[in-house]
């Protein structure tokens, strides 16, 4: 039987590692096609994550890779739900990704980061990494992150116009949070969140709200298949021992 537009969940990861710690999320309803572009033969099945393998491109070229996907997953994309899986560190070209995504009938998009359980919140519109802004983070100096900022208006500047989501408002309630995606169509909305409660509120929230594009890491896309009506138990926090495996 084929599956309902409601079941089908296409996630679009930028390496292999993130594809498969989304893509398991949604593994508690059967099994999750992973894809390695340019392979699309498992594009049948309900939930599919596909491997686009744009993190250490430069931005036009990540823009094109993605597009390049979306074109071949273009019937999938107009139904169901997408998941753009983005770093939780926002490593790679996140705004040329999404703005590639976009272009295929999206309302906008809501993204948030965010991955309380690995210590890494949005608060007050910038992302923090154990406190500490992302950019002046130890993970701030790798080859993947290209920005000097940790502000989420900044990181996503040039995709479309940019609105903030404080987290005031992320917690004043899912219609609070719809009303303004309604607010934004056509923009993209960058959300505030320091726990898996405020993560499950913007999922249910962008449920709600017809293509809308949602972006986040694992926190973000455990939510989601969550408001679903599946999702899988997700790793405990890391522990905080220098050296850990």
């Amino acid at each position: 039987m084929a599956a309902s537009a409601s079941q089908v969940v296409t996630i679009v990861a930028d390496d292999l590692t993130g594809a498969c710690d989304t893509g398991c999320l949604f593994a508690g309803a059967g099994p999750v096609g992973v894809i390695a572009e340019p392979d699309l033969s498992s594009s049948d099945r309900p939930v599919i994550t596909v491997d686009t393998e744009s993190r250490m491109l430069p931005p036009e070229a990540a823009g094109a890779a993605v597009r390049a996907s979306a074109q071949r997953l273009r019937p999938r994309l107009a139904t169901g739900h997408v998941f753009k899986k983005i770093d939780s560190t926002m490593r790679g070209s996140v705004a040329a990704e999404l703005a590639a995504l976009l272009e295929h009938g999206f309302s906008g998009a809501l993204v948030c980061p965010a991955f309380p359980a690995q210590r890494r919140v949005v608060r007050d519109g910038r992302l923090l990494v154990d406190s500490v802004p992302v950019h002046e983070s130890p993970i701030g100096r790798g080859p993947a992150v290209r920005a000097t900022t940790s502000d989420m208006v900044g990181l996503l500047a040039g995709v479309r116009p940019v609105a903030r989501l404080g987290l005031e408002e992320v917690r004043a309630g899912r219609e609070k949070v719809a009303h303004r995606l309604e607010q934004h169509r056509g923009a993209v909305v960058a959300a505030d969140a320091e726990t898996d409660a405020d993560l499950a509120g913007l999922a249910e929230a962008a449920l709600t709200v017809s293509r809308t594009l949602v972006a986040g890491s694992a926190g973000l896309g455990r939510a989601l298949s969550r408001a679903l009506g599946g999702g899988v138990a997700l790793l405990p926090p890391a522990p905080r021992a220098a050296g850990a495996l």
